[in-house]
């Protein structure tokens, strides 16, 4: 039986010997086009089908699995109703900001392949530690950028 990720069949699947941040597990998934993308197991469960989909059946599938777990944190923090746009605005900022780093380090695939998972893998290998931890400040003293050899 066939299963695709959007329109790209799968090969085959891993299972990695890395975690996601909150500990969940990773696989490494392997498309028939030889490209690879590596993602939390509980995402690959539910973002994979048995026929092709677009990108924008794909991305509905991924926000199924996020915008749950978004709720269910800004819910955990007890967060004043009319701080919650400035939060999710200040979260995007913080995301892009990440994104533009790990793109001045090294990427090896094309922007529109990329994962939140590839920025974090890319600058906790660059720094030893991910932008998901420590304040802002801190997160900025500790990158410096460096030229990538091509």
């Amino acid at each position: 039986m066939k299963n695709f990720i959007g329109l790209k069949e799968i090969q085959y699947s891993e299972p990695l010997d890395t975690k996601t941040f909150l500990g969940n597990k990773m696989l490494r998934v392997v498309f028939k086009d030889s490209t690879t993308e590596d993602m939390p197991e509980s995402v690959f469960d539910k973002v994979k089908t048995q026929k092709a989909t677009d990108l924008t059946i794909l991305q509905k599938a991924y926000n199924d699995v996020i915008v749950p777990q978004l709720i269910a944190v800004l819910l955990e923090s007890g967060i004043r109703l009319d701080w919650i746009e400035n939060t999710l605005s200040n979260t995007s900022a913080s995301l892009q900001q990440s994104l533009e780093r790990a793109s001045g380090i090294l990427w090896g695939k094309p922007n529109y392949e990329r994962t939140l998972v590839d920025v974090h893998e890319v600058l906790t290998q660059h720094n030893g530690e991910s932008t998901a931890t420590g304040t802002e400040q801190e997160r900025n003293e500790s990158y410096t950028p460096t030229a990538h050899k091509a």
